[in-house]
Parts: structure tokens; sequence; C-alpha cells
């Protein structure tokens, strides 16, 4: 499926960075299963009405968060994830946790609202 892209540029070093304006529902199955496969120790009682979740493993976080950058980032300053630069594959997850910090986290928060349907609920009319 083609889908519209969205480009961005970050705040300090001017990254260019294109990415897709919506996920589709596969996708977010996957993010979501990143979580729910973690997460083993998960009690609910109906009866009691009591919650018991695990502590969070914060490997999971990050894996899902690698996982989203993978699904929404087209491409950052023209460079697609594994294109071979320098004799070395290109990553797209390296290349954002490797921005100052302002730059990752303008990246970082443009995927959430992607993934989040943030640009589609805007457009919403009610």
């Amino acid at each position: 499926m083609e889908r519209e892209n969205i480009t961005i540029e970050t705040p300090i070093d001017k990254h260019v960075v294109v990415l897709k304006s919506f996920i589709t529902g596969r996708e977010q199955r996957i993010l979501t299963n990143i979580f729910v496969s973690g997460m083993k120790d998960v009690k609910v009682s109906a009866i009691n009405q009591d919650l018991n979740v695990p502590e969070v493993n914060t490997a999971l976080i990050d894996k899902a968060e690698d996982e989203a950058w993978r699904l929404v980032i087209v491409s950052i300053d023209g460079h697609k994830d594994g294109d071979v630069i320098d004799g070395k594959p290109y990553s797209l997850i390296d290349a954002v946790l490797d921005m100052k910090l302002k730059d990752y986290e303008a990246v970082s928060n443009k995927v959430k609202e992607v993934t989040q349907d943030k640009h589609f609920e805007s457009q919403k009319k009610i």
C-alpha cells in the first residue's frame, strides 16, 4: 500500500527525516505484540477487581521504540535502513540514537504521533 509521507527537519542539526503518515493495523499489532510477549506474569482477578502487572522490562520499551522507528521512518538525510554507506549498512536506529538530544526528541515525538494516529485525529470533524 502506498502512503503519503511527512517530512520534518530536526531543530539542531537540520536532519531531514521522512516518515510514513500513518501505520496500519498490522503494524500496530507488531508493536503491541512486543509488549504482550514480554509480560508473562500478568494476573487479573475479576472478583477482586485486581490487576497484578509485573515490572516492565526496559528492554521491551527499547525494542518497541526501535520497531516503531523501523516501521515509520522512511529515510534520514536521504539514507534508508540498510543502504551501504562507506562500506557499512546504514542503520536508522543508530542514526536516531546518535542525534543530539533535541533532534532525537523531535524524531521520537513525531514517530509517537504517527503511531498514535495524532495526524488523523486532528483532521476528524465532530
